[in-house]
């Protein structure tokens, strides 16, 4: 049975504020920037790491430059000097993104959303504003719902970040540290022991800086407050930098490459289907998450044993 939320107007009443992270690709933070201009928010901030070399600092350079803004709204940028590292300068540039705001959207440079992301984020800004419950609102999706579902979200243990929104509540919390004493909470984590020995070894990896990387803290550290969070019906976000030169998403990745499509949905219905739910995050931790049991044992011993 689905059950329907109070239902809220069909377009927002206005468009959260919005944070975009970038670095040195004009190519794809121009894609982006073009879509954010489409939305008009009313205050835009823009975050770029410095530049790691003479080389890399021409192609910033041309990044700074993409952000002309032609629409009311305010402009706030932070412009790093040195290069901080993918784990520093994307979390302190959220950071410093709820210094002035309670709640917004924050997009990367290579996370390309289509019209209807910003529209979807704001709502849901609104809608679970005060449910402590809910601590993240996520605009891409492995799994999208069959078309004959009418409702446009749901909530899930798993929080993607490829173009997402949270609050200045939830952002008080992170810490890229979080495994003091490395103290693991096991129970906490989705899946079988193959996949929290997975989730173990990342965040050991990451407190010893040999992973330069803040998301694995920011989705565990949700998982530690017992937090949900909405799932868009439809993929509203697509990924544009995929490729060998990227940090992260090499082109091996690109099983998790999908297409956005419009939102079936604005007056924002939430779908109440335990079933579902569990078969969703059964297929996120199965697509992303299980590796063989034997190498990923062996890379757990090499994370515990690595200084």
């Amino acid at each position: 049975m689905y059950l329907a939320a109070p239902k809220t107007p069909a377009m927002a009443d206005y468009i959260a504020p919005v944070l975009l992270i970038a670095f040195n690709r004009p190519a794809q933070t121009t894609r982006v920037f073009d879509q954010i201009k489409k939305a008009k928010p009313a205050q835009l901030f823009v975050a770029v790491d410095g530049p790691r070399n003479t080389q890399e600092a021409k192609t910033v350079e041309q990044v700074k430059a993409i952000f002309n803004i032609d629409w009311e709204c305010k402009l706030h940028t932070l412009y790093r000097t040195q290069n901080l590292g993918c784990k520093l300068a994307v979390s302190s540039a959220i950071t410093w993104f709820f210094e002035h705001t309670e709640q917004g959207i924050i997009l990367e440079d290579d996370c390309l959303p289509n019209d209807d992301f910003f529209v979807f984020c704001s709502n849901m800004l609104k809608l679970y504003e005060k449910d402590v419950t809910v601590g993240h609102v996520s605009g891409f999706t492995l799994v999208e719902f069959d078309k004959q579902i009418q409702q446009n979200h749901i909530l899930i243990s798993y929080s993607h970040i490829w173009g997402w929104a949270t609050w200045k509540r939830v952002w008080d919390n992170y810490t890229t540290t979080p495994l003091k004493d490395y103290k693991f909470r096991f129970d906490l984590v989705p899946g079988n022991l193959n996949n929290k020995l997975l989730w173990y070894r990342n965040l050991l990896l990451t407190h010893k800086n040999k992973i330069d990387t803040w998301d694995f803290q920011n989705q565990y550290l949700n998982w530690v407050q017992g937090l949900k969070s909405v799932s868009p019906s439809d993929n509203l976000v697509v990924n544009i930098g995929f490729g060998d030169n990227s940090t992260h998403t090499k082109a091996s990745d690109q099983k998790f490459l999908l297409e956005s499509h419009p939102l079936r949905n604005h007056h924002n219905i939430l779908l109440h289907s335990p079933a579902l739910t569990q078969s969703i995050e059964d297929t996120i931790t199965k697509k992303v998450f299980t590796r063989n049991p034997i190498t990923n044992m062996i890379r757990f011993v090499y994370a515990v044993l690595t200084r």
